[in-house]
């Protein structure tokens, strides 16, 4: 059987059947965790895997495959030490919120709230993590996690906000104190519900380690999408892997690796 055409016809019966569009992300990425998740099923053709996904749990299990819910705490600690530098030039950018999008189970979004407070910055009274995977934002909600989310030797920054907490299964952290201002994680599929409704624009946005993913003629219009939720002057805040060809075509001003103003 020829396997492109039959990649492209799964492609199309799981956009029909369950609106997840595959086409968005890079093929090989996407043709590569598919096998892989067939082999670990025992499944031995795409048909297969058609029926299979019928389940829902089936089916929620595939999509968590493919989703990027791989985060830590403090990943890219210089980066976001270059980006606190830059908020604490103007601070008045986080008077419109921060925005985490694909914020996994919100360790990033908590590195920068942490940052912030350790420079003595006020947080932002508007503070959004989005994400499709709820069992993850669940954990963020909750300020619990595992011991993943930690690169050891623990952070001495992270031993002032995270405590260990004693459980039956398995190591877990959790906040010391709850945080000033309130965090709302909100479960949606970024590349297919409407962001605007969040109601931007935001003065900070963190979408760090998805577009890299991303098919690039798809990662080009949803770059353009990010950049709508920015207000003037406000970051942009990608992956250490992630850039952003000629940001002077797309409204953008770069400021340093992997960040980005919003000119107007």
């Amino acid at each position: 059987m020829d396997r492109q055409i039959d990649f492209n016809r799964f492609y199309t019966l799981m956009h029909q059947a369950h609106g997840f569009d595959l086409s968005k992300y890079k093929e090989t990425r996407i043709k590569r965790r598919t096998l892989q998740f067939m082999s670990r099923r025992k499944l031995q053709s795409l048909r297969d895997l058609v029926l299979f996904l019928q389940h829902k749990e089936h089916l929620e299990a595939f999509l968590r495959f493919h989703r990027i819910n791989v985060s830590y705490f403090l990943r890219d600690k210089e980066l976001f030490q270059r980006l606190i530098t830059l908020i604490s030039r103007a601070p008045a950018v986080l008077e419109q919120g921060v925005l985490s999008l694909a914020c996994s189970k919100g360790e990033e979004l908590y590195t920068l709230l942490f940052l912030l407070q350790e420079k003595g910055l006020p947080l932002p009274k508007t503070i959004i993590g989005v994400d499709a995977d709820a069992e993850a934002l669940l954990m963020a909600e909750k300020g619990i996690w595992d011991k993943d989310s930690l690169i050891e030797p623990i952070d001495p920054l992270l031993q002032r906000y995270l405590v260990a907490i004693s459980d039956s299964e398995r190591e877990l952290f959790a906040l010391k104190h709850s945080l000033a201002v309130p965090i709302q994680f909100l479960c949606m599929d970024i590349l297919e519900q409407d962001l605007r409704r969040l109601n931007p624009p935001f003065g900070v946005l963190l979408c760090r380690n998805f577009i890299i993913y991303l098919e690039k003629d798809f990662r080009n219009r949803f770059i353009n999408g990010l950049i709508s939720l920015l207000q003037p002057k406000g970051l942009l805040f990608l992956g250490a892997s992630e850039f952003i060809n000629q940001p002077g075509s797309c409204n953008l001003r770069y400021l340093e690796h992997s960040i980005y103003q919003k000119v107007s």
